[in-house]
């Protein structure tokens, strides 16, 4: 997966953004690059789990699993899907991306694998990702 800095401009799968709206890049994690960290509320928590299970768009035919937590490649050059739990639920991650409105005519998107960042490396996504995520201006109709 590629890395990009938070609040740069999304530049993974363009062609899924309209020419009207402001892509950037929330969670796009390595290991080389330090990160924010701070533990995230419950609320936060839920609602970004809820958002990468119900809501996940640009799904890949792969898998990507975390670099973070050193996974090693299986069998084909593939990654082993990553699990993350919460309320009794789990879902896998590392196929696809979530999308939220950040303002007229911005969008914020973040790897699938923002949760598993968020929950088991503390990773603190930017406030206005937080927020978005939060008032639950999710993407319509995103592919």
């Amino acid at each position: 997966m590629p890395y990009y800095e938070d609040l740069s401009p999304y530049a993974y799968f363009t062609e899924t953004i309209p020419p009207d709206v402001s892509a950037h890049a929330v969670g796009w994690l390595d290991p080389a690059h330090p990160f924010p960290q701070a533990e995230p509320s419950a609320e936060f928590a839920d609602r970004l789990f809820a958002l990468c299970r119900d809501h996940l768009c640009a799904i890949t035919h792969g898998w990507y699993g975390c670099m973070l937590c050193r996974r090693r490649l299986i069998g084909g050059g593939r990654f082993n899907p990553v699990s993350v739990s919460r309320g009794g639920e789990r879902i896998l991650v590392g196929h696809g991306e979530v999308r939220v409105e950040g303002g007229a005519g911005t969008w914020l998107i973040a790897p699938d694998l923002v949760v598993h960042y968020v929950l088991a490396h503390r990773y603190a996504p930017p406030e206005p990702f937080v927020e978005a995520v939060l008032a639950g201006r999710v993407v319509a109709g995103c592919r």
